[in-house]
Parts: C-alpha cells; structure tokens; sequence
C-alpha cells in the first residue's frame, strides 16, 4: 500500500486503525490527527 502510493505520487494515506493495529501503523510513519484516522505523508 505505502510503495503504490509513492508510485502514484500520493501526498498523503489516511487509514482508521484499531487499537491493536496504532502500534504498528505509528512504526511505519503514519501519525494520529483529528477524526480517528491515521496520516501517512509521502
């Protein structure tokens, strides 16, 4: 998901992660903003 955004020149991904899951995604760059989803800029 994260290497097609790049390909695709994509600013930013949004995701709503799971309690389980921020852990993980927060490794990978993503960062908690408003509204419960998760932003990955690239």
């Amino acid at each position: 998901m994260i290497e097609e955004g790049r390909k695709r020149r994509l600013s930013f991904i949004d995701l709503y992660a799971t309690e389980e899951g921020t852990g993980l995604y927060e490794k990978l760059g993503f960062e908690n903003i408003p509204y419960t989803a998760m932003r990955l800029r690239l």
